[in-house]
């Protein structure tokens, strides 16, 4: 949709609009602007819209480890559960199938930025979900929260193979092509 090509006010507005959103379901509890799809309650549910709200953050420009060190520290059982099944997903950012742009030859460069930005993703949560923090998380939920128990002891073959280690020299690089796509 070439949402990066928007006018910087609008994605500015999109951008405080979905912080909002974030701040009062993970860490108020409020259903806004999602009753409709709530009414299909139950924890798969908010764990759909969790995952929803994070992937449009990290596309409109929300520093990924600002987000999830956020999640952390709010530690809600929908933070919790966000991060818990975000560790073994092997993407957090839709590369989409095309583009509405002005200037196809813009496309390769948007698909450049959007992979970079989906390393820069991965490795910002694994950064914090580390598995010191998961083994520390467990111990809480076995006596606390026995779904989040197993939901963390099923991650575990996934998420080591689909951890993302960069070296700071490999993030500055993402975040110079994330920043040559919006120039």
């Amino acid at each position: 949709m070439g949402l990066w090509r928007w006018p910087k006010e609008e994605q500015d507005a999109l951008r405080a609009l979905f912080c909002r959103v974030a701040l009062n379901w993970f860490d108020g509890g409020d259903p806004v602007p999602f009753e409709r799809v709530m009414g299909k309650t139950g924890r798969d549910m908010d764990t759909y819209v969790s995952e929803c709200i994070v992937e449009a953050l990290l596309m409109l420009r929300v520093d990924p480890f600002d987000l999830f060190a956020w999640l952390a520290r709010v530690n809600t059982t929908r933070a919790r559960d966000v991060l818990v099944g975000l560790a073994t997903r092997g993407h957090l950012v839709d590369e989409g199938v095309y583009y509405v742009l002005d200037d196809g030859a813009y496309e390769p460069v948007l698909r450049n930025a959007i992979r970079a930005l989906d390393r820069l993703s991965l490795n910002a949560l694994h950064r914090i979900a580390t598995d010191e923090w998961l083994v520390r998380l467990w111990e809480w939920a076995e006596r606390e929260d026995r779904v989040l128990a197993r939901d963390i002891e099923d991650t575990e073959p996934l998420r080591t193979t689909r951890a993302v280690r960069l070296m700071a020299t490999e993030r500055q690089r993402d975040r110079a092509t994330i920043k040559a796509a919006l120039a």
